[in-house]
């Protein structure tokens, strides 16, 4: 409406609405979602052999069922890329970050065993016998110490036992036999 002195004029005008339809968000593309997809998915489907020989059948069952659920939830690219590669993302990155910790876990263990086992190995070949106990040895890691079962020794060779994250699941060094491993 528009006012002016004295009179009263009005305007009317025809405005034509018509409904646009909203902008379609877009979506990521099929190619970044099989690239996010297989990188993530693949990784964590090969670290589950790692599972098997760290954890317990519970552990493993639960790592299984979580890849499991990671793989799919990927079906929902069909309904939106987008949703499709953060779910992957999160859920296949959880076991992926669960598995790197444990390799992590599994080097260090093995490196200061390998260190234990050298030393031993020195020690036989410097004075002709082994060392009788492991106590005053210095470890790179010192958390190791908690995750060995024994250590034994004669005259013949030594042994030492010891896990990485179930005390079911034994690793094991014999100077005669060499490393073996022995599940729950």
């Amino acid at each position: 409406m528009c006012f002016t002195f004295g009179q009263k004029t009005e305007f009317t005008a025809m405005v034509a609405i018509t409904e646009q339809p909203a902008p379609r968000k877009r979506d990521a593309s099929w190619i970044s979602f099989l690239s996010v997809a297989a990188a993530i998915l693949l990784p964590a489907y090969l670290l589950s052999y790692n599972v098997v020989f760290t954890e317990g059948e519970v552990l493993q069952g639960l790592y299984c069922l979580l890849l499991i659920i990671a793989g799919v939830s990927s079906l929902t690219a069909f309904y939106r890329r987008d949703v499709g590669i953060t779910l992957v993302a999160l859920s296949g990155g959880l076991l992926l970050t669960w598995q790197a910790y444990q390799s992590r876990k599994w080097a260090m263990i093995h490196e200061d065993i390998t260190s234990i086992v050298t030393s031993a190995m020195k020690q036989h070949k410097k004075s002709g016998t082994y060392p009788k106990s492991i106590d005053d040895l210095k470890f790179e890691h010192s958390f190791v110490r908690e995750h060995i079962h024994g250590f034994s020794s004669d005259a013949d060779g030594f042994r030492i036992s010891y896990f990485i994250n179930q005390p079911g699941i034994t690793y094991s060094y014999s100077s005669i036999d060499g490393f073996w491993y022995y599940p729950d």
